[in-house]
């Protein structure tokens, strides 16, 4: 069970700090509970957290309109989060989910809802301890919808992402959703460019809701909740795709790497992960031999076809269902899943009285005969560990500790926690 932490709220200078660990921290044998977010405070049910490398952590909340906050070392031990950014609703982006940070410390922002359908936020140190914030693209409908998933940085500080819905598509009114890259300009302001509409046939992904991830050779990948074969009955009928755009003399070109059945996982929500060889790996929402989500690898082949291998396919609530949170890579080429549900079939870790469980870290370790075993590392109560891994992708240290964002429980205001997991 996960060691209960003190919580101490105090202000530096200007800046309402959330909470402060304090006093002698025990560890549990798995799972440390880091920080657990007070009531009654502007950050609350945290979705996803980053790294800056430098030993500090940030993250977007979804709790009232959403915000950004950082989680920084202690003076004396433990952590300190701050609220850098809270955003304003109605009048302006809410709801923030992907963030992605630059070397400059530049934070930028994907706010799901805003006017009309969602934005892209630049948070910019201002020199004396905060930050400045301004929106850097409103999506319309025609140039993308509710941009959902990770964000990505190339090179040169082009911003990389996709929208749930948007564009243009004879399948849907509001469309199947865009690729799209924001550039910077000169005068502060950015270009977006559509990179592709999804849903352009009836075997076309649509709907991503993951964003994207590149290769080494600048090429693009990503999946799609919909399109592909048909026969999955969650996902507006059709499975799920992963995707490739490449980048052409004529543009971006995209190409269908996989079409997912209902046996192999559906309805994927993840962004994928590369390895050094070129192997794509991925989760499914849903599907696979009991319908509660697959974690599976993408191989290539010298035809330039792709090879299915089913890593793991999850088989009840007990062990943990849902992965949404991706795949990542620990220091010795183990996978490292989250599933969002799955677990404790009790209180709290319920939903209108119907057993969904509360979230479970696994790791998958390669055999080097093609099979992979599999390890339940921890499984979450619902207590003072906190409940639903909503995390677009968990975050390894060198050393290969794991740490992650729990978006309910920690105390009885459950409003989320932020923990450590170490294998």
């Amino acid at each position: 069970m996960a060691s209960l932490r003190l919580v101490c709220l105090r202000f530096i200078g200007t800046i309402a700090v959330l909470g402060t660990l304090c006093g002698t921290l025990a560890h549990a044998q798995t799972e440390t509970t880091l920080f657990t977010f007070p009531g009654g405070t502007i950050t609350t049910n945290p979705y996803t957290l980053i790294s800056d490398g430098h030993g500090n952590f940030f993250g977007t909340a979804i709790g009232g309109n959403g915000s950004v906050f950082e989680m920084s070392p202690a003076t004396g031990g433990g952590w300190t989060v701050s609220t850098i950014y809270a955003f304003p609703g109605a009048t302006g982006p809410y709801y923030s989910e992907g963030i992605v940070m630059d070397s400059l410390g530049n934070i930028f922002v994907a706010c799901v809802q805003g006017p009309p359908y969602g934005s892209i936020v630049e948070l910019s140190p201002n020199g004396v301890g905060g930050y400045t914030e301004k929106t850097i693209l409103q999506f319309n409908g025609t140039n993308g919808r509710t941009p959902l998933g990770v964000l990505v940085l190339d090179s040169a500080g082009n911003i990389y992402g996709t929208t749930n819905g948007g564009g243009q598509c004879t399948f849907e009114t509001t469309g199947c959703g865009v690729a799209y890259e924001l550039s910077p300009q000169t005068g502060g302001t950015w270009k977006e460019t559509i990179l592709y509409r999804f849903g352009a046939s009836t075997s076309d992904g649509r709907f991503p809701a993951s964003g994207l991830a590149f290769d080494s050779k600048g090429n693009l990948y990503g999946t799609t909740t919909g399109g592909g074969f048909s026969g999955c009955p969650n996902s507006n009928v059709y499975c799920g795709t992963v995707f490739e755009l490449m980048r052409t003399a004529k543009g971006w070109k995209e190409k269908i790497l996989f079409a997912l059945t209902i046996s192999q996982g559906e309805y994927p929500h993840d962004v994928p992960t590369l390895d050094a060889a070129g192997n794509l790996y991925a989760t499914a929402y849903e599907g696979g031999g009991n319908l509660y989500g697959t974690v599976f690898q993408l191989t290539p082949t010298s035809r330039g076809e792709w090879t299915f291998h089913l890593i793991h396919s999850f088989n009840g609530y007990t062990t943990g269902v849902i992965p949404v949170g991706g795949v990542t890579f620990d220091a010795a080429g183990n996978l490292i899943v989250p599933t969002q549900n799955g677990g404790v079939k009790s209180a709290p870790c319920l939903i209108n009285g119907v057993a969904a469980g509360c979230g479970s870290v696994w790791q998958f370790t390669p055999t080097g005969t093609g099979t992979w075993n599999s390890k339940l590392l921890y499984v979450f109560t619902g207590g003072s560990d906190g409940r639903e891994l909503d995390d677009l992708k968990l975050v390894l240290d060198g050393s290969g500790n794991i740490f992650g964002v729990a978006a309910y429980g920690g105390d009885a205001n459950s409003d989320g926690t932020i923990f450590e997991i170490t294998p």
